[in-house]
């Protein structure tokens, strides 16, 4: 069977190698998720965990390279952010954890950028592309918004 994408199986992929990387206390979670949980957590297929419209979950392209069994290329991208939260007034302390998330996950997809598990997939990479941070009267949190970028040959 042709794939259409790759996109979906590499949201589902992403999850539990994502979840093997990251502090226990950390949730790793499809899409928004719904939860009472206020742990750390990394959402795969979401950009803004604080949005009420629907998440932008992925989007790519594809160039058809040749005709034959395999005749084009994706690349795309896949939305995610890591969210962290602390129980004092320290930035440093939210942002610290933070870097800590977002390199253990560069370093999965380093280890692995081709996903073994995806014959389709070339590579993929972390981009980081916002950092925020704010205070609350629970504290200091920091939110990291990253895509996965891909190229696949479908």
């Amino acid at each position: 069977m042709v794939k259409a994408t790759v996109g979906a199986t590499l949201m589902r992929t992403l999850v539990p190698a994502f979840a093997a990387v990251v502090p226990a206390d950390v949730d790793v979670r499809l899409g928004y998720g719904v939860t009472d949980s206020p742990a750390d957590y990394v959402l795969v297929g979401a950009d803004d965990p604080f949005s009420d419209q629907p998440a932008p979950m992925v989007d790519g392209d594809s160039d058809f390279l040749y005709t034959g069994a395999v005749n084009r290329t994706e690349s795309g991208g896949i939305n995610c952010v890591a969210f962290v939260s602390t129980g004092d007034t320290d930035t440093d302390i939210a942002l610290t954890r933070l870097e800590a998330v977002l390199d253990a996950l560069a370093t999965a997809l380093r280890a692995d950028p081709d996903l073994t598990s995806i014959p389709e997939l070339m590579w993929c990479h972390l981009s980081v592309t916002r950092i925020d941070s704010d205070q609350n009267r629970n504290g200091t949190w920091a939110l990291g918004v990253f895509r996965v970028l891909f190229k696949a040959q479908l």
